[in-house]
């Protein structure tokens, strides 16, 4: 099983988290909770990569 969740981790280009990777698994028909995939992916240090969120400056107008 580990094989299956470190796979379909690298295909997600090191993108997708446990729940996705969890909805890749089910649909080649392996069932695995939530929970033991993310144990999986710590025991591999397998860390998903994520956008920063960017913050605006917004100024107001007082007219």
């Amino acid at each position: 099983m580990n094989k299956k969740v470190i796979s379909a981790f690298n295909k997600s280009r090191k993108i997708y988290e446990a729940r996705k990777i969890k909805t890749v698994l089910i649909r080649k028909d392996i069932i695995l909770s939530r929970q033991k995939i993310r144990c999986i992916m710590i025991k591999n240090n397998l860390v998903s990569k994520y956008a920063k969120l960017k913050h605006r400056n917004h100024t107001q107008n007082n007219s």
